[in-house]
């Protein structure tokens, strides 16, 4: 006699499927979602990225790692020597903590949701690694986002280019008379430039100025670059200046990030 085929239970297959299907769709629902996430939602964000990792691995992963690798290499010789600058002329002064103190945490960016892709983005740290909701975001050295929801292995980053940014970010322009100081306040997608108001008086802002972050504030240092001045116009009246910054990277394309752990004064 012929040997008999087994059957093959395929009920927890499909069972398993829909429950990645499920997982997948809630974690979609609050990728854009600026409060805090409750346990529930932390553990399906988790599952997800793990179940992801196993099903789908990062293509050219040994190529991601070295990239950040050498990009962890830079950031720290860059900051070793920052800090000891820094280190120096505090004890120097007296000084105890500055507006521009802060550590890097390097991640990469594992989720955008496609109907809303200037407005968030998932990257693969969380409270494990130290990251906190209104940390600042950056890429190359120039700001591009703020941490909004936190789970143990993953962080929600709201970008500059987001219309759903709701506080204005205090920035200074560096012109040939000193800082003039004003509030980025919105992006405008057709011209690919941040929107900068609230420009105090008279000033003498010039196309190519540098535009940086003031430290004013809980959630940005000082000194980060935004980019440069693009465009200077004036309001309805001629009252006052609108400036237009536009900045190095291309939201459209964040592959890796460096959020910046503001840290607490000295006491």
């Amino acid at each position: 006699m012929g040997r008999r085929k087994k059957n093959i239970n395929k009920t927890p297959i499909i069972i398993g499927s829909i429950i990645v299907v499920v997982a997948l769709a809630i974690a979609g629902i609050t990728i854009r979602t600026e409060r805090e996430l409750t346990f529930i939602e932390k553990a399906i964000r988790d599952s997800v990225l793990f179940l992801g990792n196993i099903v789908s691995p990062t293509p050219n992963s040994e190529e991601i790692r070295k990239a950040r690798k050498l990009i962890e290499e830079e950031h720290q010789a860059y900051i070793r020597e920052l800090e000891g600058q820094l280190e120096d002329l505090k004890e120097l002064n007296g000084i105890e903590n500055t507006l521009n103190s802060y550590r890097m945490i390097n991640a990469t960016v594992i989720s955008r949701n496609i109907n809303f892709w200037f407005d968030d983005i998932i990257i693969d740290k969380g409270s494990t690694s130290g990251i906190r909701s209104n940390m600042p975001v950056v890429v190359n050295g120039r700001l591009v986002g703020i941490v909004t929801s936190v789970s143990n292995f993953t962080s929600t980053i709201r970008l500059l280019s987001s219309s759903e940014l709701h506080a204005a970010v205090s920035i200074k322009i560096d012109t040939d008379d000193g800082y003039v100081f004003g509030l980025l306040t919105g992006f405008d997608s057709k011209k690919n430039t941040f929107v900068v108001e609230g420009l105090g008086g008279n000033n003498n802002i010039t196309v190519g100025d540098m535009v940086v972050t003031t430290g004013l504030g809980d959630r940005f240092p000082s000194g980060i670059i935004v980019g440069r001045v693009e465009e200077i116009t004036s309001d309805n009246f001629d009252l006052t200046k609108i400036v237009m910054v536009s900045s190095d990277i291309d939201v459209s394309n964040i592959r890796f990030v460096t959020v910046l752990d503001r840290r607490a004064p000295h006491k």
